[in-house]
């Protein structure tokens, strides 16, 4: 019953036919029709926890690192950190200090944080990090076209 409820949280739809299409296995086939994302992230969640994903608090940490995993990744599919979201996930679970959802100010998707100020995802910190490279890459191009001018 507990993969039953994993299943639905993580597809969205009930099972379509079939015997035993809700263990995690038939899951993570790498036959199934199922979306990449979620394909992916329990294939490896799958190889990382084993049998331990029955247990009831791997069943909601599973959940919600997939769905850090995905406020995370949203806009960038080759990137998987898995560490990352189920750390973050982890945390909120345990209620560790700090551990909370916040909201960006740039995009407002919501993504887990350990920060009390952050007010930024990753995904639009990493964009503004490569943003101000190239700035600083520009303007370093052109001072040395002022000086060789």
């Amino acid at each position: 019953m507990q993969s039953k409820a994993i299943y639905l949280e993580i597809i969205g739809e009930p099972p379509k036919g079939g015997r035993n299409t809700t263990s995690w296995k038939a899951i993570a086939d790498p036959f199934s029709e199922y979306s990449m994302p979620a394909q992916k992230f329990l294939k490896i969640y799958m190889k990382e926890c084993g049998e331990r994903i029955y247990n009831a608090k791997q069943a909601y940490g599973v959940l919600e690192a997939y769905k850090a995993y995905r406020a995370i990744h949203a806009r960038d599919p080759v990137i998987l950190s898995l560490d990352k979201a189920y750390f973050l996930a982890s945390c909120l679970w345990d209620q560790v200090e700090d551990a909370h959802v916040s909201q960006c100010l740039q995009c407002a998707s919501h993504f887990p944080s350990l920060y009390p100020m952050a007010n930024q995802c990753h995904i639009c910190a990493k964009s503004e990090e490569v943003a101000n490279f190239a700035l600083k890459r520009h303007r370093s191009r052109a001072a040395v076209a002022r000086l060789t001018a």
